[in-house]
């Protein structure tokens, strides 16, 4: 079992100048800014400013606290202090943010996080870190420092970039001020001309706590902003109407990020208005209340879709007061003005205009849920089975469960004859939904079916099945698990192995010192890779090694002098969760 190591260092006499170790946790954030310290001396890396995400951004059902720069898809680039500071803390980890160094600026303190390695010549940081692990023989290192010994000048270099704990190589770099996290453009706004990029609006009626009626609305760019493929959107009088805006942002960078500010305007009158400049730790929990999940990926192209109003329980403070989002449409005309906004102010608007002369929703059929106490819905055969329990909602709500013929879903994987292999498919709707804590969901199989490699998926329209972690109950003769989002949930067969692909020659093999590092690709789109029951062997021999799930490779550190040169061969059993196993075989020559 791993354990963190979390100490705090006053002095140390060996060879780091700083003091001596005692137990300590590390404290909350309690300093003032003055506008001295928003004057940014310099970037973190001396490379062009490229964003792979931004402040306020949905990471699973949480908020992303901070902004990714783009490192090029390599590793090793410096980072520099942005401006003068202390070291306060240092953590290294496997996961969450794995190598981070925290800075305090007198006012504000940044944390550089998924680094390579730390600096290792003025403070000698990397060494400190190493020799920990090596007294106390544990992986996790979680260190907080007093007096400000460790200090920087802005410009010196603290550590250099990586990809430890999660995800490619990039800088996670974030900005904090009394608890705080403060929006990092403050410090370095860059050059940026592009308005953010809208592609789709949402008319939704909300009844009795859920999403009854939800329609996608074309839009088309237009001179001056963007307008909606229906000139005027009828909706059902006196009905309780939200928007839903799918947009994003570039930040320079071939990709997609959030966006920092969008309001809505009825008639003129500011209805709603969120913002993405300073927020607490408790609002990163509202991630699924400021964002619908379900509409993360719209045509297979990644989307951030916002919801255009405070919905029951969602209390994130970049809301402004101003008003909830929420119409009730009359027989009156109202002009509707979106505005979208990325941090230099480059503004994409749409116009629309809604009246309350259509025909009312359809009734929704749904099943009134109390959030106070455990309810269990069905579908109309009772096959499928959802049960809440006591605190799993906000707010009251209603949910519905359909069976779905798989021919009638959009393909959601790369492997051909994915329909064929799902054994039942239920919509558990509205989508939108999302609990606080996970609620039971339970699927029986079709009679008489071979549940061999079978297994329970959850996903949305348009995207790749996801695992859940299932079991089948021989007592109720039915595949459990639990969700934290409604959805599509499923019973697939997975009969396929796992892929094995060559990297490039540059991955393939790298020399990293007395080891060669030895890389194939091996991924599996449904049940997902089995990386403990992964055997690895070269020349007869077994070798341990290392799966990377961000990469999905698979990597071998053999030994130089196991490596003369000749004719060597590898063999690689990459089994899945479904206990589906790929066999990979090839004849390296040296």
């Amino acid at each position: 079992m791993k354990t963190t190591l979390r100490i705090c260092i006053i002095f140390i006499i060996i060879a780091f100048p700083v003091l001596f170790m005692g137990a300590s946790f590390f404290s909350k954030y309690s300093w003032g800014i003055g506008a001295d310290t928003l004057r940014a001396v310099r970037h973190p890396v001396d490379i062009p400013m490229r964003l792979s995400g931004t402040l306020g951004e949905i990471r699973g059902y949480s908020l992303h606290s901070g902004i990714d720069i783009k490192t090029e898809g390599r590793t090793g680039f410096p980072v520099r202090a942005v401006a003068n500071g202390a070291v306060t803390r240092i953590i290294a980890r496997e996961n969450g943010y794995g190598n981070a160094v925290f800075l305090d600026h007198g006012g504000m303190q940044t944390v550089s996080a998924h680094l390579n390695a730390f600096e290792d010549r003025r403070h000698y940081l990397d060494s400190l870190v190493a020799i920990l692990r090596l007294l106390y023989n544990i992986d996790s290192i979680d260190i907080t420092f007093r007096g400000g010994a460790l200090s920087y000048s802005a410009g010196d270099i603290i550590a250099y970039t990586g990809e430890s704990g999660a995800g490619l190589p990039h800088l996670h770099f974030e900005a904090r001020n009394n608890g705080s996290f403060v929006n990092p453009m403050r410090l370095f706004p860059h050059g940026d001309s592009s308005p953010p990029v809208i592609s789709a609006l949402y008319v939704c009626v909300e009844k009795d706590g859920a999403t009854i009626s939800e329609r996608m609305i074309g839009v088309k760019k237009r001179w001056g902003g963007y307008v909606t493929e229906t000139p005027v959107i009828a909706c059902g009088p006196g009905e309780r109407l939200f928007f839903k805006i799918a947009c994003h942002d570039t930040e320079n960078a071939h990709n997609s990020v959030a966006v920092y500010r969008i309001t809505v305007r009825a008639d003129a009158l500011k209805i709603f208005d969120i913002t993405f400049d300073s927020f607490t730790g408790s609002d990163l929990k509202y991630g699924a209340g400021v964002y619908d999940i379900s509409k993360s990926t719209i045509d297979g192209v990644v989307a951030y879709t916002y919801f255009l109003c405070r919905r029951a329980g969602n209390g994130f403070s970049g809301i402004d007061g101003a008003g909830s989002g929420y119409l009730i449409p009359g027989s009156d005309t109202q002009k509707i003005t979106v505005d979208v906004l990325d941090y230099s102010g480059n503004t994409a608007t749409l116009k629309f205009n809604i009246s309350g002369t259509g025909a009312p929703s359809a009734a929704h059929g749904m099943t009134a849920i109390a959030s106070a106490r455990k309810c269990t819905v069905s579908d109309s055969s009772g096959r499928c089975t959802v049960t809440t329990a006591p605190g799993s909602l906000i707010a009251d709500s209603s949910i519905k469960i359909e069976h779905v013929n798989a021919r009638d879903m959009k393909a959601t994987s790369g492997q051909d004859g994915l329909r064929d292999a799902v054994a039942a498919l239920y919509a558990v709707r509205p989508f939108d939904t999302t609990y606080i804590t996970p609620v039971a969901v339970s699927i029986a199989p079709p009679d008489g079916a071979d549940i061999t490699g079978m297994g329970m998926y959850h996903f949305f329209e348009g995207r790749k099945p996801k695992p859940l972690n299932a079991r089948y109950n021989p007592r109720s003769r039915r595949f459990e698990a639990s969700i934290t989002t409604n959805g599509y949930v499923a019973l697939i067969r997975d009969t396929w192995p796992p892929e094995f692909t060559m990297p490039p020659t540059h991955e393939f093999m790298e020399d990293s010192g007395m080891y060669t590092i030895i890389r194939v690709y091996a991924a599996d789109s449904l049940s997902g890779v089995n990386a403990p029951s992964i055997r690895c062997i070269f020349d007869g021999e077994p070798y341990p090694f290392r799966y990377d799930n961000d990469r999905k490779w698979v990597e071998m550190a053999i030994p130089r002098a196991a490596l003369p040169a000749g004719i060597h061969h590898i063999f690689i059993a990459c089994p899945d969760n479904a206990g589906n196993t790929a066999i990979f075989r090839n004849l390296l020559k040296l």
